[in-house]
């Protein structure tokens, strides 16, 4: 009887676990879809890049302090100087990594998407008015030009933001990285930062 407890106090703090998470995930689902419209239309109607920035970053802030998520910055000594280019690469585990990337550090940034998010309205309109650059993953004939567009902006002084799996799955740990961020690296000779 002592083993027959045991089990049944296990698959209780278990099942306790799984219902703990999935009322989190949903109380934070909420908390999304309430400040998103309001910060996506500030965004869409801010006439200025800065204030597009400041509008993003305060609503990432206002998300994670609502949804009870620390961020915890550390390395920052290793990060170059605003004004110097460099092409940032970060692990990719959900929509709101660029999100978390844009809240956490007050760096002015131009994301790279993958081409399927440009056929999205919504999205477009947010990414657009961000400078995002949109790449076509499966379209080889599209690669070259996406390479030189994105290469030309590095050169011109902008930082890059890649995130090298292409894609975030369900499965732990780093997905293989596609070699754009580091084609960009090597034609512009700007250094790669992980993050």
């Amino acid at each position: 009887t002592c083993l027959v407890m045991e089990g049944v106090i296990l698959k209780l703090r278990r099942a306790r676990r799984v219902a703990t998470a999935a009322i989190y995930g949903t109380y934070a689902r909420i908390v999304f879809w309430l400040i998103a419209p309001t910060v996506w239309l500030l965004v869409v109607l801010s006439p200025r890049l800065s204030w597009r920035w400041t509008v993003m970053r305060l609503g990432a802030h206002i998300l994670a302090r609502i949804t009870g998520t620390p961020i915890s910055l550390h390395g920052l000594e290793n990060l170059l100087p605003r004004n110097k280019p460099c092409i940032y690469v970060s692990n990719h585990a959900s929509y709101l990594a660029g999100i978390i990337f844009t809240g956490a550090l007050n760096i002015p940034v131009h994301f790279i998407a993958k081409g399927e998010m440009s056929g999205l309205w919504p999205a477009r309109m947010l990414l657009q008015r961000f400078g995002v650059e949109f790449v076509e993953r499966f379209n080889a004939n599209r690669g070259p030009s996406d390479i030189r567009r994105i290469a030309d902006k590095s050169r011109n002084g902008q930082s890059i933001v890649f995130f090298p799996e292409g894609t975030f799955t369900t499965f732990a740990g780093l997905q293989p990285f596609r070699m754009g961020a580091f084609v960009i690296a090597a034609r512009t000779n700007n250094p790669v930062i992980p993050i």
